[in-house]
């Protein structure tokens, strides 16, 4: 075998070492790039997410700043229209103006209805949907179906917000709607919502949390009494009774009016009454023959929108 001096070169051996050598840097720098881009599409998508999420809690205050009260009540006899219908946890219903023009006709007042609600997926892909209903009639039609999200029978039902893991894995601790008073038994006594999303792209991933509150400036609140103990008297005298009222005052400084029940005894009836407690009078002062026995005489003070607030009964003997 002819061996040349000088000349450069590498072995076979040698060559298959560099080849692998290279093929191992590439498989890593391959590996590299895959979990830099996998990165970055969560990145992208967790980034996206939160964008819509943004988008739906200020579609929320839009419609929060925009509630269909203070309005006039409707119907015969007049009944006080309600800003919130619905308040849960993770579902929400209120009366706003339609500012798309949807709402016309008899409904003078372009009032629609519209339900914020998360559905019940606990694996991280709960979605946060936005229903809406619309009439032309002036007394507003029955709300549609509730019961699940999102429930049937609304006319236009749309996604706002998705990957939501404000369920996820069944917990019950991050509510995706919060309210003050927390301890409100009716939604009209609402005066604050504090909305809350926890989003993460990809399940198991890094969680991101969104939330603002929202005070309803526009809410149509009951009338209020700052009197201690019973915000009426009721005093006995030779001809029957005298109710006075005080310590009433509307929040919004409406007017208000004073209507007077009564439950008598049974010997005080005749036939024909209507079932008690029966109306009795208004105004702020009332002066009221009451039969002998046992009365039991309540207030209801409503505002000129006629949202009512029922002042604690008392009963009285008259003798």
């Amino acid at each position: 075998m002819t061996h040349w001096r000088g000349n450069n070169g590498m072995t076979l051996v040698e060559l298959i070492i560099g080849m692998t050598l290279m093929l191992v840097v590439l498989g890593a720098t391959l590996a590299v790039l895959t979990s830099v881009q996998h990165v970055s599409r969560q990145d992208t998508d967790q980034n996206a997410a939160q964008d819509a999420a943004r988008t739906a809690l200020d579609a929320i205050a839009r419609d929060l700043r925009n509630v269909a009260e203070p309005s006039p009540a409707l119907g015969t006899p007049p009944v006080a229209q309600p800003t919130i219908e619905r308040a849960t946890a993770y579902d929400i219903v209120l009366r706003n103006v339609d500012a798309t023009g949807g709402s016309s006709g008899a409904n003078t007042y372009s009032v629609r209805r519209v339900r914020y609600c998360l559905s019940a997926q606990t694996d991280g892909t709960a979605n946060l949907w936005q229903q809406t209903q619309t009439w032309t009639s002036q007394a507003a039609p029955a709300m549609p179906s509730v019961t699940g999200c999102d429930g049937t029978g609304w006319p236009v039902s749309r996604v706002v917000a998705d990957h939501l893991t404000n369920r996820v894995g069944g917990r019950t601790d991050r509510p995706a709607f919060s309210f003050n008073p927390t301890s409100f038994s009716d939604p009209k006594q609402i005066k604050a919502l504090r909305p809350e999303l926890w989003i993460a792209a990809t399940p198991g991933s890094r969680e991101a949390r969104l939330t603002t509150a929202y005070y309803l400036r526009n809410q149509n609140e009951p009338p209020v009494s700052d009197a201690q103990g019973s915000p009426f008297t009721v005093t006995v005298n030779a001809t029957g009774v005298v109710l006075n009222a005080f310590g009433f005052e509307d929040p919004e400084g409406g007017a208000l009016t004073y209507v007077w029940y009564d439950t008598p005894p049974d010997a005080c009836r005749k036939v024909g009454d209507p079932p008690p407690p029966i109306k009795i009078g208004s105004g702020i002062s009332l002066s009221y023959p009451a039969c002998r026995g046992q009365h039991r005489f309540s207030l209801t003070v409503l505002d000129d929108k006629l949202l009512g607030t029922d002042a604690p009964a008392q009963v009285v003997n008259v003798t």
